[in-house]
């Protein structure tokens, strides 16, 4: 009697390992799936890693590859002025402003250590090489995107990075919507949204911060608006002083969304991002529609504009 419950337990044991072996083995199954069908629509596998968590990524396995909208890239002055920029002047524009930052930080440097400046007439180091001008524009870039989940079911996306920070770092508002032919499934716990953002000392990266919170949400049948802190910087352990400095600022927003009526044939879905042009925080209402997101007061805030949109038969 001893030995069959001895034996009873044992396959009781291994039948249980077995179906946790195989129930793992399903959900790596799962997201490598998942990551393939991003991959082809145009993600790398770093950024994936980077932006979207992996129980997000899952939910990609049994998709179609991806519509995407154009991909917008903007300029924003110190003063407020939007301009849309080409890819390759955007590139260009980018890649002068941090060939200026990194000469700048050397003149900085340098100035530090040799602080001989025009004495007997003769030029010091520092001041040779204090002549880059770093800019004061900001520069993003941002799209949407649209997988067929199922006949009914789709799950979109957007994105957004600003490759050159901006110079007001307060409270944007980022926003995925769309119009009336589909409606998102789901409520706040349903979205999957992630900001996140690099420090650096003296241009040297030091790490990476995720917040996958954001400082407001609004989910309507129409879409997902957000708020969200831009991090200026983080002050040296055991100082006060700021000198980690925060850049790379970049997000994603994720959810499904439904075909309400099988009559409908087509829809349309956007991005939009509303950039906070001052140093002056204050509360904020934010909402969004089929047609764009709102925010109040208004005061302050400029779209980046024109934004993504995309329409695709359904």
């Amino acid at each position: 009697m001893k030995k069959t419950m001895g034996l009873v337990l044992m396959l009781l044991l291994v039948g249980s390992i077995c179906l946790h072996t195989i129930a793992f083995a399903e959900g790596e199954n799962e997201l490598e799936k998942g990551k393939q069908v991003l991959m082809a629509s145009g993600w790398s596998e770093d950024d994936i890693d980077d932006l979207i968590p992996e129980e997000a990524v899952e939910e990609f396995a049994d998709a179609s590859h991806a519509i995407t909208s154009e991909i917008k890239y903007l300029k924003v002055s110190k003063t407020g002025e939007v301009t849309e920029l080409s890819k390759v002047a955007c590139m260009q524009k980018v890649d002068a402003a941090k060939r200026a930052e990194n000469l700048s930080i050397v003149s900085e440097q340098n100035r530090l250590d040799n602080p001989v400046f025009n004495r007997n007439g003769n030029i010091g180091i520092g001041d040779l090489v204090q002549q880059p001008v770093t800019t004061s524009d900001g520069y993003l870039t941002y799209y949407v995107q649209a997988y067929r989940s199922n006949s009914t079911t789709y799950i979109l996306s957007a994105r957004y990075e600003w490759l050159i920070k901006p110079f007001f770092n307060e409270k944007d508002v980022f926003g995925l919507g769309h119009d009336s032919q589909i409606t998102q499934t789901g409520t706040n716990a349903d979205v999957y949204y992630t900001y996140k953002y690099d420090l650096y000392q003296n241009n040297s990266f030091i790490k990476s911060y995720a917040v996958n919170k954001p400082t407001q949400i609004r989910v309507t049948d129409y879409g997902t608006v957000v708020s969200q802190n831009l991090a200026v910087g983080m002050p040296t352990p055991g100082t006060g002083t700021t000198t980690y400095t925060a850049k790379g600022y970049r997000g994603y927003i994720q959810y499904k969304a439904v075909k309400n009526n099988s009559n409908n044939t087509a829809t349309s879905i956007f991005a939009d991002y509303q950039h906070h042009q001052s140093s002056i925080s204050y509360s904020l209402s934010i909402n969004i529609s089929g047609a764009s997101v709102s925010v109040s007061p208004q005061t302050n805030y400029k779209r980046m504009s024109p934004n993504p949109y995309l329409a695709f038969s359904i």
